[in-house]
């Protein structure tokens, strides 16, 4: 829960042991982290700190909301990690991030082939000069 001028955001999430939270992978949890950066005015880095997170992971979770519906599926139901996830970020439109979720699924392609894949079919200009 964050707090900040009188305004409350829940954000989802489970407790360990430790009794520290834990983000839930959810498309929920990632809409109440934009939300709540909306709402309360705060920097990604404000909002990792109050979570307990790094700035980098706040902002891993609010990226996976551009991607299509049909990977944000696939990552809950977990056919795919987040990595995956963020690699497919990598591709350019959403239709070529749904074919390659089903290459991925499909053929259970890890991490690190999908990122070989990913760069062999869209090269960034910098690593065309």
């Amino acid at each position: 829960m964050l707090l900040r001028e009188n305004k409350t955001i829940l954000i989802p999430g489970i407790k360990n042991e430790t009794n520290t939270v834990n983000i839930i992978n959810t498309r929920a949890t990632q809409k109440c982290i934009k939300q709540a950066r909306t709402d309360l005015k705060i920097s990604q880095e404000e909002l990792a700190k109050t979570m307990g997170k790094s700035q980098s992971a706040v902002a891993n979770k609010i990226r996976l909301l551009s991607l299509p519906d049909e990977v944000q599926n696939a990552l809950l139901k977990e056919q795919i990690s987040e990595r995956h996830a963020r690699a497919l970020l990598n591709i350019p439109e959403a239709p070529q991030q749904t074919e390659m979720l089903k290459k991925i699924i499909n053929t259970k392609m890890s991490v690190r082939a999908v990122e070989e894949e990913i760069k062999r079919l869209y090269p960034k200009e910098e690593d065309n000069e």
